[in-house]
């Protein structure tokens, strides 16, 4: 065979690039057909769901074809035989994964998740018995997958041929030009866009509402490789990576109760994190509203920023007897999609991706989804953003939350309804069209416990406050008066005008739902502290507190604890909304009581992320920091190690029920 030229490796190049889009639409086709037609799995779905689901999937699929195609590029530069074998297994493994994910739906009713790690965790057995049942064809799927790898690849390999050709007048402008389409349309394909920076497609597309459209938009390859990203923190993670001291000695020390002694050989930690709610003259609440606002941080309610009326609207509504703020409260997590790990399942952070984890998570019983559907509420997420952002979808609806609402439900309101545009940003909707939405979207004949995370409040800081009474010569002449301690005053000027903005859309929403459905219950904390502090550097107590709001204008209630974390906020309002006599399980305590015989109690115990604290100090790993008032006392410094070490054990537990369960027995230690 004579030595190919150089502009019929190019084309080579573009066959290879433009075919892989063919396979991968092909492929996409035949799991919506079987499973989505075929199988019914499609529902009721309209034209316009069906080409914004290929859209996005063309978009995704790119990604992974562009880097595909420059690897083929490279191989053939240095050989013609390497690169064709390179072709064929790319074949054959493509059409592998999603003959593979084809027959998982089948199985789980989802694509690639978490339950694959029961090939290498502690459920093998169920796995393979399910597979090999007879039910799901795996035989003639096998032999699928060998027809069409083999179907596919005399496809190329002909193309391939066809465009073999040797040139005896070589033209190395029409190659360079043929060479820089061909980068260019890679480079496209792999960034989603034109340029050397790719953006975000979670962020930047706009999710579909049909599920299961929703569901296989990430495509086979995505899907594996969220499985593999949580597999790598699974597998390689060990009870000893949070605490060196034994697990039934972990959960004796912890719990702190007397009735475990140090003979007990066992111990069931959903028993032994048991609460009683104690609640004689109950009252019910038909709706709870459970808001986490992006980056809600307990410095925004300062009083030197008092001068600007910043958080003036939730301070006005803290004045009613009904409302509740936590004197000190601290965060969980540093990060969005980490809070809501903690605040879904009633875990502590533990550093594995439970969002991640689909398939392989339980219904956490500590989880407000359980908690709640067990008191008869059906339980709603709302959530400004993408519905498929971090799978935020599939996570909900496996702790137990019966629907999910995102951008797009909101910005399709927004427009029917004929509110003022701009309806969103990259982030999410805006926080006004959200509540509106959610408003409009509860039922007064129907018991609902709402969860909900705004978006508006996150760089880069852009909502249409033009179209908002924002004092913004307020904000420029404190920022002039203050303009040594701001580093960056530009910054600032965004960030006071945006606290300024959701503290009046978080008041006005309460305020309007309150009315309309009084028998209702709201709480409003962050899901971590806003990293934008305007001074800069910032103290151990503000990198580590967030506001805990709660306002409930039907109850009488009092105060048990002043201070708590995240991880009390489910059992604050379980107390309050719960019959008497009701168990539920819980790693917090409750901060608020009806019951009128209860007084406030000092907290000696408050488990945050890399902190923890007591009713006068928070402290981390390397200091202490007094509250305000508050006074150093002789064994502080012993106290603050004890408070780390109990810190350390809760982490360590729940990453034992996440792992194995609830039971603690000594037979299964040798699993830790």
């Amino acid at each position: 065979m004579q030595k190919q030229s150089f502009k019929s490796l190019l084309y080579q190049c573009f066959i290879f690039f433009f075919f892989l889009y063919f396979l991968f639409f092909v492929l996409r086709l035949l799991f919506f057909l079987y499973i989505g037609v075929y199988q019914s799995e499609l529902g009721e779905a309209s034209l316009d769901d069906i080409f914004k689901s290929a859209y996005n999937a063309f978009r995704y699929d790119g990604q992974i074809i562009g880097a595909l195609a420059v690897l083929f590029f490279l191989l053939r530069i240095f050989s013609y035989k390497i690169a064709k074998f390179y072709a064929f297994i790319t074949i054959l493994i493509t059409v592998f994964v999603n003959i593979a994910n084809i027959g998982f739906y089948e199985i789980y009713k989802d694509v690639f998740n978490a339950t694959l790690l029961g090939l290498v965790f502690d459920d093998k057995k169920a796995i393979f018995d399910t597979a090999l049942s007879g039910d799901f064809n795996l035989g003639f799927k096998f032999l699928i997958w060998l027809i069409l790898s083999v179907f596919f690849y005399i496809i190329l390999k002909f193309l391939l041929q066809i465009s073999s050709f040797d040139e005896n007048k070589k033209s190395y402008i029409k190659n360079f030009a043929l060479f820089i389409i061909f980068a260019l349309l890679s480079t496209f394909a792999i960034n989603s866009t034109f340029g050397f920076k790719g953006i975000s497609l979670g962020k930047e597309l706009v999710p579909v509402e049909n599920i299961f459209l929703r569901k296989t938009t990430f495509g086979s390859f995505r899907d594996l490789f969220y499985v593999f990203k949580a597999y790598k923190q699974i597998y390689n993670s060990n009870f000893k990576d949070y605490i060196d001291e034994d697990p039934l000695q972990v959960a004796k020390a912890f719990v702190k109760d007397k009735n475990i002694s140090e003979q007990n050989s066992s111990i069931n930690l959903l028993k032994a994190l048991e609460h009683t709610v104690k609640n004689p003259s109950h009252k019910e609440v038909k709706h709870i509203f459970y808001l986490i606002a992006e980056s809600y941080s307990a410095w925004h309610f300062d009083e030197e920023f008092d001068e600007l009326n910043l958080s003036s609207a939730m301070k006005e509504l803290l004045k009613s007897p009904h409302a509740f703020k936590a004197k000190n409260f601290l965060q969980d997590a540093s990060g969005t999609i980490k809070s809501l790990d903690v605040q879904i399942s009633g875990l502590l952070q533990f550093e594995i991706p439970l969002n991640l984890s689909v398939g392989k998570s339980p219904v956490f019983e500590t989880s407000p989804g359980f908690i709640f559907k067990k008191l008869g509420y059906k339980n709603y997420f709302y959530y400004a953003g993408s519905g498929t952002w971090q799978r935020i979808d599939a996570y909900t609806a496996s702790q137990g939350f019966d629907n999910i609402f995102y951008n797009t439900n909101i910005i399709n309101f927004a427009k029917e309804n004929g509110l003022k545009a701009p309806f969103a940003n990259a982030w999410g909707a805006y926080d006004h069209h959200l509540y509106d939405f959610i408003r409009a979207n509860t039922k007064k004949d129907e018991k609902t416990f709402s969860m909900i995370l705004s978006t508006s409040y996150h760089p880069p800081h852009d909502v249409p406050l033009e179209q908002f009474d924002i004092p913004f010569d307020k904000i420029d002449s404190f920022i002039e008066k203050n303009k040594n301690k701001i580093a960056n005053k530009e910054l600032a000027r965004k960030v006071l005008s945006h606290i300024y903005y959701q503290d009046k859309q978080i008041a006005n929403f309460i305020q309007k739902t309150s009315k309309e459905f009084p028998d209702s219950l709201f709480v409003v904390t962050g899901d971590h502290y806003d990293m934008k502090y305007i001074y800069g550097a910032e103290s151990l107590n503000i990198r580590n507190q967030i506001p805990f709001i709660l306002y409930a204008p039907s109850l009488d209630f009092s105060t048990v604890y002043e201070s708590g974390s995240h991880i009390d906020i489910v059992p604050s309002i379980v107390n309050l909304v719960a019959k008497d006599g009701f168990k539920y399980s819980s790693f917090g305590k409750a901060m608020l009581s009806t019951d009128k015989t209860s007084s406030l109690q000092n907290r000696d115990r408050i488990l945050g992320y890399l902190a923890s604290a007591n009713d006068r100090f928070i402290t981390d790993s390397s200091s202490i920091e007094y509250f305000k008032d508050k006074q150093k006392q002789e064994k502080d410094l012993e106290l603050a190690k004890d408070l780390m070490k109990d810190l350390k054990r809760a982490k360590a537990l729940s990453w034992w029920i996440f792992y194995n369960g609830y039971e603690l027995y000594e037979d299964k230690l040798d699993k830790y």
